[in-house]
């Protein structure tokens, strides 16, 4: 009895996911989900969920999924040359991809910036955590690394700021305004020419 009720409440939460990210959480009615879920009796949506379909949206926010960006790991103490660097970095926006490319990450992630306004800030703070966390990071490895290092650790840490802030910018761009999943070889292009200009400035 328990691993149906388990498994029937991931159910909802599943579906509810798929729907909020493509339709919006307003634009989502409860009738949508139980059928959905599989024509589930009404009353089991509130057994499992007390607070209806905004207690599902507070599930959703909590399975998170979007650490994964903050613990990225980016390591460049073996990169001594500008180009290398260039190359590094771009790597680097190729894992962020990735971590996108997850659909279970790619509905968090939507969810989470298009309902901002019906989010605590404990709940929307998931996005811009990790995101923060990113820019750590890469503030850290570039200034462990050998063509960086010599602007000395507070400009690393701004370059860092300023590259994870292209990042994000495209990623928002091609996620949300485009609904676009897959990045293009131009989307490619404009980011490795951005960064160019960057660390050649």
């Amino acid at each position: 009895m328990t691993k149906e009720k388990t498994f029937s409440r991931r159910q909802f939460i599943s579906v509810s996911k798929a729907l909020f990210a493509t339709q919006g959480y307003t634009g989502t009615t409860t009738r949508e989900i139980i059928q959905q879920v599989g024509g589930a009796a009404k009353g089991l949506l509130y057994y499992y969920f007390p607070g209806g379909k905004r207690e599902i949206l507070g599930c959703i926010l909590k399975q998170n999924g979007l650490e994964k960006l903050g613990h990225l790991e980016v390591d460049l103490s073996r990169v001594s040359t500008t180009a290398e660097l260039e190359t590094a970095l771009m790597t680097t926006f190729k894992q962020i991809e990735t971590i996108f490319q997850d659909q279970a990450i790619y509905q968090l992630f939507v969810i989470a910036v298009r309902e901002r306004l019906l989010l605590t800030d404990e709940e929307a703070s998931i996005v811009t955590q990790a995101w923060q966390q990113l820019s750590e990071t890469l503030g850290n490895a570039l200034s462990n690394c050998q063509v960086s290092s010599k602007l000395g650790t507070e400009a690393c840490h701004v370059l860092g700021q300023v590259i994870v802030s292209i990042f994000q910018k495209t990623i928002n761009d091609v996620l949300l305004i485009r609904n676009n999943q897959q990045l293009s070889n131009q989307v490619y292009g404009q980011i490795q020419t951005e960064i160019h200009y960057l660390l050649s400035a």
